[in-house]
């Protein structure tokens, strides 16, 4: 276990690397962010500085959140995504502190779609392979007190992380746009539900519709004792009709036109024509005129019988009769 300090939690951090087992994940990435806090905290890199402030055992630091990143992005498994998002930040921080110190100049930071042309590729390999080259042969010196080897060593080492660092962005970009374009695990399983109901209401309705009459041995109870339907079904005459009936819409069409309709109502009783009305207005013309006319004879009748019981002169008295 590290005491605590910064260069303790790097060298513990390096060797838990060195080991290669994904099982030490978490406990690397706790180490590698506790020594990002602590080269916050000390302020042991500022923009404010040139390269030739910052001492020679304190380059190797400027690596933390590059080496922080590439755990990130080599050894997470789950949350995937959020663990690339947070070593695509590191990434950018470490090449904007390289370029802050003239590391690298700010012409050569990543482009922002990590597209290299292929001149631009081949220059690339070559710097690489230069580099590497460069490194083993400064290997040797760190054993050596001669200070000066080992700060072009640390140099070295920093340029390479820059080149090795425009490749894991590229790469990263495009995995993170791919899981990006992925369902997350609760859409994906809200899609999978929708997707089983879906099914199963598609089956339920096969299944109420896939039934013939020429197989009733797949089907029982078509109808009842007394001979009543237990489903509707329609018989067709063959196969050629039923197959006509496939693009048909899914409710009845009419079978007569609405002239056809209205004469077939008009037969039944059902509709009352202008004819029929007509006859009922003369009917009752009629029925007016023969009440009429029996009102005109009994009036008749009762100013006779008002004349025979009142002769002329009934009412004078006897001195003006005549």
């Amino acid at each position: 276990m590290s005491s605590g300090s910064l260069k303790d939690l790097w060298e513990h951090a390096e060797n838990i690397q060195k080991q290669g087992n994904p099982q030490r994940f978490q406990e690397l990435v706790t180490e590698y962010a506790q020594c990002l806090d602590l080269v916050h905290k000390l302020s042991l890199f500022s923009n404010n500085e040139d390269l030739e402030e910052v001492k020679t055992n304190e380059l190797k630091f400027m690596l933390v959140p590059f080496k922080y990143a590439k755990v990130l992005q080599d050894w997470s498994r789950e949350e995937r995504l959020g663990y690339l998002k947070q070593a695509e930040n590191l990434y950018q921080y470490f090449l904007q502190l390289c370029e802050d110190y003239k590391i690298v100049s700010p012409k050569a930071s990543v482009p922002k779609d990590a597209a290299f042309t292929r001149q631009a590729k081949i220059e690339h390999y070559k710097q690489k392979k230069q580099l590497n080259a460069q490194i083993r042969s400064l290997e040797s010196s760190l054993s050596t007190s001669d200070e000066e080897d080992v700060r072009e060593y640390w140099l070295t080492v920093l340029k390479m992380a820059v080149e090795d660092t425009y490749d894991n962005l590229e790469s990263l970009q495009l995995e993170v746009s791919l899981l990006q374009s992925r369902p997350q695990p609760g859409e994906q399983k809200r899609l999978e539900e929708r997707d089983e109901r879906d099914k199963e209401r598609l089956e339920k309705k096969e299944k109420a519709s896939d039934w013939k009459l020429d197989d009733l041995s797949k089907f029982t109870g078509l109808l009842d004792k007394t001979g009543k339907p237990l489903r509707p079904f329609t018989i067709l005459p063959d196969r050629k009709q039923q197959a006509k009936g496939v693009f048909r819409p899914d409710y009845n069409l009419p079978t007569m036109t609405l002239d056809e309709y209205i004469d077939e109502e008009m037969r039944r009783g059902n509709i009352i024509s202008q004819n029929d009305n007509k006859g009922e207005t003369n009917d009752q013309e009629e029925e007016d005129t023969d009440e009429k006319a029996d009102a005109k004879t009994m009036k008749a009748r009762r100013w006779d019988e008002f004349v025979e019981a009142n002769p002329r002169g009934i009412g004078n008295t006897k001195m003006n009769r005549g």
